[in-house]
């Protein structure tokens, strides 16, 4: 086929003579909007007080001050503990930010002890977070399963795998024959709230028993009074369409808690998917999962659907490997623990901006969407009047939900002192 084609060219972009000179400009200047909700929350203040103890003689940064600005920066994306030095750098903006070295020192000195205490305060930052849903919003939202509500908070449980390349303290090998840790952490569906989290070794089992007592634990003591006492709780953990069937009467509970029921599904394994011995015989893949649900509460066709609604853990999971628990800085097991509590508390503070502070479609984005498009803004300061004014461009496509989160922020109602 022949023809004559007319090719429009190319237009060249600006040309531009760049230098490291500018000055009154400031990147990730949502970030901020992070530390005035920690602040907002009780969070900092939390962390100050349980933290004191570690402060000799009242000298140097506040030791909870430091842990709020880690959790700000990696929920800002940082990876690193040097990572600080983009807010510190910007101290118009964030104030004065501890040094590299004087964070590390804070994080060493972080013990089992001190991790309780660290919990303890998310824990009181989580009740006013949720008093504050409740009077300027609907309060905490439902999970939802097959398109309906689930009454009352969903926790999900689950393991993951962290690669790391280095011989850090008590990583191990993996049942995937990689090497590192192997965390357990569980999550609210509703929120998507990071509630607690363990470090463990590698080669730790998925389903150990004792640890997942022990996060559930952990878990349920976040919640607050006014929503542990009364509200239905469903703990979701692994193994939740196709065929389903309740096996209740046909196998032997003796010695599971009364009202224990047998829920399997049946189901044709995808391509790659591992079969046990007695899969094989037909093709088909069973699943089983256990439930103390009563009949009165759903068929048992729902109840497989609501199980499965686990999966969105995995989800959760993937959001918090950018989060800070992706990666471990120390070679320190201890060390590596405190960087996953305070991971955790990164998560909680993305969690709170969506719940408290954002409509739309913001309200159920992951971290990756709002750091590009709310929290890595660049904005100028200029000064007027007395105060201090953070310009975001006039340009910038999401100007106008940036700044309505910052009014919104403002408005919250504040802890009582």
């Amino acid at each position: 086929m022949e023809g004559t084609f007319c090719v429009q060219g190319i237009g060249s972009r600006p040309r531009l003579h760049v230098s490291a000179d500018g000055s009154g400009v400031v990147g990730h200047a949502g970030a901020r909007l992070l530390a005035d909700l920690a602040d907002v929350t009780g969070l900092s203040s939390a962390y100050s007080t349980v933290l004191r103890p570690l402060r000799p003689r009242g000298t140097g940064h506040d030791p909870g001050r430091i842990a709020t600005d880690l959790a700000v920066m990696v929920a800002d994306g940082g990876e690193a503990i040097r990572d600080l030095a983009v807010l510190r750098d910007q101290g118009e903006v964030f104030g004065p930010i501890a040094s590299t070295p004087t964070a590390w020192r804070l994080l060493a000195a972080v013990d089992e002890r001190v991790l309780d205490r660290l919990r303890s305060a998310r824990a009181q930052a989580r009740e006013v977070a949720w008093l504050q849903a409740s009077e300027t919003r609907c309060g905490i939202p439902a999970a939802k399963a097959g398109g309906r509500e689930v009454p009352g908070l969903v926790l999900d449980i689950d393991a993951t795998l962290v690669t790391c390349h280095s011989d850090k303290d008590q990583a191990a090998p993996t049942y995937k024959g990689g090497f590192g840790f192997h965390p357990l952490l569980c999550f609210l569906a509703n929120t998507g709230e990071g509630m607690s989290g363990r470090l463990r070794p590698g080669n730790a089992g998925a389903n150990t028993a004792a640890d997942h007592i022990a996060v559930l634990d952990d878990a349920l003591a976040q919640i607050p009074d006014t929503h542990r006492h009364g509200t239905d709780i469903l703990v979701r953990t692994d193994s939740a369409g196709s065929e389903v069937a309740e096996l209740t009467g046909m196998a032997d509970l003796a010695g599971y808690p009364a009202g224990t029921r047998i829920i399997v599904r049946r189901e044709r394994p995808h391509p790659g998917a591992q079969l046990s011995l007695f899969d094989q015989d037909e093709g088909l893949r069973h699943q089983v999962f256990l439930t103390d649900t009563p009949f009165t509460s759903g068929s048992a066709q729902f109840l497989e659907v609501r199980h499965r609604g686990h999966a969105t853990v995995e989800d959760h999971i993937r959001y918090g490997k950018t989060t800070g628990f992706g990666r471990f800085p120390s070679r320190r097991f201890p060390v590596n623990a405190a960087w996953l509590e305070l991971s955790i508390a990164a998560i909680e503070l993305l969690a709170w901006t969506r719940v408290l502070l954002l409509d739309g479609e913001l309200a159920a984005a992951e971290p990756k969407k709002l750091r590009y498009r709310l929290l890595h803004v660049a904005a100028r300061i200029t000064r007027g009047s007395r105060r201090l004014h953070l310009r975001i461009s006039a340009t910038w496509p999401w100007r106008h939900e940036l700044t309505a989160t910052f009014h919104r922020l403002a408005a919250l109602p504040r802890p009582a002192s």
